[in-house]
């Protein structure tokens, strides 16, 4: 199977969970709402060939008055993990379009299916984000020195958000890492230096 094969078993199954709380094709024409996918992510633990059969399982994670996490798993009916994929969609006034609050009758479908839910164990896979562990770049940039103080080491995590300044005259950029606590540093030819975004627009070099 191509990825987009397995988009297409996922979302089959999703349309099915979504229709066993009133969330199917009716809704949509009825009452001219519905919802749209706002994150997904999807991991491919082990191919699944043409000829082979699958079971889809759909379960709610999470939800809130306008949001709902959903986690599928694909298994080979051999009983193997081949996919699991994770969405949180939006409900969603076709009209706008516009998030809206789910209506009452809506609401509670969804906390009974969560309720029953919430007595399986919780997924291994659920929650996972794209990252390459002890990559060389992340090990690269995970320290870097500070020239107004070369003694003193600046720990990637002991800061706020950073961006790159405007390199003064004889300084050249040498380049951007993006960090993996999430923080984005400038490094520059000596003297090194950074800056906060606060504002957002580099008023000079401090």
């Amino acid at each position: 199977m191509n990825n987009a094969s397995y988009g297409v078993v996922f979302d089959r199954c999703g349309d099915r969970g979504f229709e066993l709380i009133g969330l199917g094709p009716d809704y949509v024409r009825e009452r001219g709402l519905s919802f749209y996918t706002a994150e997904s992510h999807v991991c491919f633990v082990r191919p699944a060939r043409l000829g082979d059969q699958v079971v889809v399982t759909f379960r709610i994670l999470d939800y809130d008055e306008k949001r709902i996490q959903t986690y599928e798993e694909m298994h080979h009916v051999d009983g193997w993990l081949a996919a699991t994929s994770e969405i949180l969609s939006l409900h969603v006034d076709l009209s706008g379009p516009k998030v809206v609050s789910f209506p009452a009758d809506i609401m509670l479908n969804i906390q009974a299916m969560a309720a029953a839910h919430s007595a399986l164990p919780s997924p291994q896979r659920a929650g996972k984000h794209i990252d390459i562990a002890n990559s060389p770049a992340k090990l690269d940039f995970a320290v870097l020195l500070n020239a107004k103080n070369p003694d003193r080491r600046i720990e990637a995590g002991g800061f706020e958000r950073f961006t790159e300044c405007q390199p003064r005259q004889g300084m050249r950029q040498l380049v951007a890492a993006e960090i993996a606590t999430g923080h984005q540093l400038a490094l520059v030819e000596s003297p090194i230096r950074f800056r906060k975004i606060v504002p957002r627009e580099c008023g000079g070099c401090s």
